[in-house]
Order: structure tokens, then C-alpha cells, then sequence
């Protein structure tokens, strides 16, 4: 789904069905497809995440060396650009295009959308939803993918599709 920057805050308020806070990875992409993504999970994924990757749950909770926000952080951080870096490389390529990042950050940890009346984005970028749930082994952990850009960018966005699909016809 496309959505201006201006309807974003309206739009996670409606799908966001959880209990109004979430968490968002955000990290910039340079190419001739650019903008910023957003990931965005409700919270309480980072502890589902940071179980992926170390299951021995009763070794966190008892070590009290162990930074818990911290870890949950850098968890959300590392999963936001493994996820980020997979979606738009994967886009990039498609479509004849070679992408840098810039290094991702935890935007916002535990944000309220309780108040929907602010946008993380300018009110006039164009907004591409992508709203999937991420399947690790048996735990599936739900996120929201947005890829922010300009309109020069949905320009060449649109030219590349085109001369995608026309390739296949």
C-alpha cells in the first residue's frame, strides 16, 4: 500500500493492534531507489526476537551481568538490519539498482501511538507499506515494513517496475 507521510500516524494507529507502543528500527538507503525504512513491532517482540537468537531464556534472566534493555536493543537493531538490508537489496536487484545503508537505529523504543496526530515522516513523502510476519523456526513475530521516499524516487520506482514486468512479456 502507498500512503502519504501525512496519513502514516492514522494508518499504524489502525493496523497496530496491539497495546499502543511499539518499537522502530529506522535506516536511511542511497541508490536511485532512496529513502529511509522504518520497522516497526509492537513491543514485547524484542524479547520474542532476543529468545531466537539465544534460547536459553533462564541464562538471561539469571545473569545479572546482562543488560536487558540493552540487549533487547541491540537485538531490535541487528534484526532491523538484517530485515531492512534483505527487503530493499532484494528490491534493488530486481529492478537493476545497487543500494547503500546507512547504519541502522532504534528510533523510538516503547512509543505510544496512543496520540496519532504525529508522523515520524515529513507530511509530504510517499509512504510503501509492506506489513508481513517474520517466520523463525516456530515462532513467528509479526512487523511492519515502510519504506519512505520522495517522489523522484516513485518515479523511477514506477519506470523500473514497467520495464520489470515488460522483460517477463
Amino acid at each position: 500500500q502507498v500512503l502519504k507521510g501525512k496519513d502514516l500516524p492514522d494508518y499504524l494507529c489502525r493496523e497496530l493492534k496491539s497495546n499502543g507502543t511499539v518499537n522502530i528500527i529506522e535506516q536511511g538507503f542511497l541508490g536511485k531507489f532512496a529513502g529511509q525504512a522504518l520497522l516497526i513491532f509492537p513491543t514485547g517482540a524484542e524479547k520474542d526476537l532476543l529468545t531466537l537468537f539465544n534460547p536459553d531464556e533462564e541464562y538471561i534472566q539469571n545473569d545479572s551481568d546482562v543488560d536487558m534493555d540493552t540487549l533487547e536493543q541491540e537485538t531490535l537493531i541487528e534484526v532491523g538490519n538484517i530485515l531492512i538490508g534483505a527487503c530493499i537489496g532484494k528490491i534493488a536487484e530486481l529492478l537493476d539498482d545497487v543500494v547503500t545503508y546507512d547504519p541502522p537505529r532504534l528510533m523510538a523504543k516503547d512509543l505510544c501511538l496512543d496520540d496519532c496526530s504525529q508522523s515520524p515522516v515529513a507530511a509530504d513523502s510517499f509512504v510503501i507499506s509492506i506489513r508481513t510476519v517474520f517466520r523463525f523456526e516456530q515462532q513467528n513475530v509479526e512487523g511492519y515494513l515502510f519504506l519512505i521516499t520522495n517522489q523522484k524516487s516513485i518515479d523511477w520506482l514506477k519506470k523500473a517496475l514497467l520495464a520489470f514486468l515488460e522483460s517477463f512479456g
